[in-house]
């Protein structure tokens, strides 16, 4: 249903990255790369839960909440088709994992994983139509860690400098406007 077209060519009636990474998979493996896509990125979100899980939990427990996902019924469901679902979980939890709040707290690399975990976050307006509506409760959340490191009310030393507030929110804000940009010109 969210294809349409006429004669040998389709057109996805949504944001264009799903179709672009099935465009890149056939180019570089042909049909059975392409079918096989959602599974991949499926199999690498998973991977991607986990290594977020076991920030917060044991690993065992972190194991067992991956298993449970991979077995679940939605999950199940967007890995067998091409779904911009699968998209979605994987850069958000993608995001996520690199902003790594406690890890932010170093000078140089904590602004670097900042613009990259931004990137990541404003992959999903690429992916989805109803992207920034995803997107906007993390730089919310965001801001109110660094507020806190700010006021000192962190005590446990695990608070977010403000500094890199801005470059997160400048590399989301980006990539978001350009897959703004790509639904208003080029969605029929």
């Amino acid at each position: 249903p969210g294809l349409y077209g006429d004669g040998p060519s389709m057109h996805f009636q949504f944001s264009h990255l799903l179709g672009v990474l099935l465009a890149e998979a056939h180019w570089v493996g042909g049909d059975h790369l392409m079918l096989a896509l959602p599974a991949i990125l499926g199999a690498a979100s998973l991977v991607v839960f986990y290594a977020l899980a076991c920030r917060y939990v044991r690993p065992v427990l972190a194991l067992l909440a991956t298993a449970a996902l991979a077995v679940n019924v939605v999950q199940l469901h967007f890995t067998r088709d091409a779904y911009s679902e699968v998209v979605v979980q994987l850069v958000a939890l993608g995001s996520l994992w690199v902003l790594g709040l406690g890890d932010l707290r170093s000078h140089g690399s904590g602004r670097t994983r900042a613009v990259f975990a931004g990137v990541l976050l404003g992959t999903i307006v690429a992916a989805r139509i109803d992207g920034p509506l995803y997107i906007v409760v993390i730089p919310v959340l965001f801001a109110l860690a660094a507020a806190r490191r700010k006021e000192g009310n962190d005590d446990s030393g695990d608070g977010v400098r403000f500094d890199v507030v801005g470059p997160f929110a400048l590399a989301a804000g980006a990539v978001a406007v350009l897959g703004i940009l790509d639904v208003l010109l080029r969605v029929p």
